[in-house]
């Protein structure tokens, strides 16, 4: 049985990939993902939980952001990251927002931060 690549291996492996999708020509849409989808490189480098949180604290998780934000935006009027506010406005059913806002003050935590980790948790980037 073969020895697990250790964290900072894989991360490098996937800041390689990165490159490799820029140097492809890959629009912003496209290589997040081939990088985030489900059976995207990041579940094959960091396949639990655990691992991909490891991931993040690593160099080179920000410096792929830092990369992927250099992608040209897809045709259409889809705007790259660096070209968005972070910030929309959803509309929701009372009874869900009442959920999710107990169970943010159940954990400790905004609702704000609540909805962030639950959609990064869960997004198909457009994944």
């Amino acid at each position: 049985m073969s020895k697990k690549k250790s964290v900072s291996v894989r991360a490098k492996e996937l800041l390689s990939f990165v490159h490799e999708l820029k140097d492809s020509g890959a629009d912003f849409v496209s290589a997040h993902n081939a990088i985030h989808a489900p059976g995207g490189k990041m579940d094959a480098l960091f396949p639990t939980e655990e691992e991909k949180a490891k991931y993040r604290q690593t160099p080179q998780c920000e410096q792929m952001w830092r990369v992927l934000d250099t992608f040209s935006p897809p045709g259409g009027d889809i705007k790259g990251p660096a070209d968005v506010s972070g910030k929309f406005v959803v509309r929701l059913p009372k009874s869900l927002h009442a959920a999710l806002a107990f169970e943010a003050e159940d954990e400790g935590v905004s609702l704000n931060q609540l909805v962030v980790a639950k959609l990064a948790g869960r997004m198909r980037q457009p994944v």
